[in-house]
C-alpha cells in the first residue's frame, strides 16, 4: 500500500497522502482511508488475498485522527503492510510481480 502510481501520473497526492502535520521524523506515512480502499483491487491481485479480506484488514488498522473540522479516518502504511504480510503468511501466499503500465516511448 502507498506505493502505487497511476498511468500518466508521477505521484497522486491523495493516494500517498502523507499527513505531514502529524508525521514525525522516522515515522511511516498515513494514507486516508479512501486511498487504502481504492487500492484494494490492485493489492488483491498482487497478494492473492480476497478483496473482502483486505477490506477487513484495512478497517482493522484504521484510526480516527482529529483535524480542524472533525475527524479523518487514516491508515498507517507500515501497520497495514505488516497486517497484509501476516495474513499472506497465514494463508501461505507470496507476492506476485508488481504490475507495470505499458508506456509508449517515442524513438529519439
Amino acid at each position: 500500500y502507498g506505493q502505487r502510481l497511476l498511468p500518466g501520473h508521477s505521484q497522486r497526492e491523495d493516494l500517498v497522502g502523507v499527513d505531514k502535520g502529524h508525521q514525525q521524523p522516522g515515522q511511516d506515512p498515513d494514507l486516508p482511508m479512501r486511498a487504502a480502499i481504492y487500492q484494494i483491487p490492485y493489492v488483491a491481485r498482487q497478494t492473492g488475498l480476497s478483496p473482502k479480506r483486505l477490506d477487513a484488514i484495512v478497517h482493522g488498522v484504521m484510526r480516527r485522527e482529529m483535524i480542524r473540522f472533525g475527524f479523518e479516518r487514516l491508515v498507517n502504511v507500515a501497520d497495514l503492510n505488516a497486517a497484509v504480510l501476516a495474513e499472506m503468511k497465514k494463508e501461505g501466499k507470496t507476492l506476485s510481480k508488481p504490475e507495470t503500465h505499458n508506456r509508449q516511448e517515442t524513438p529519439s
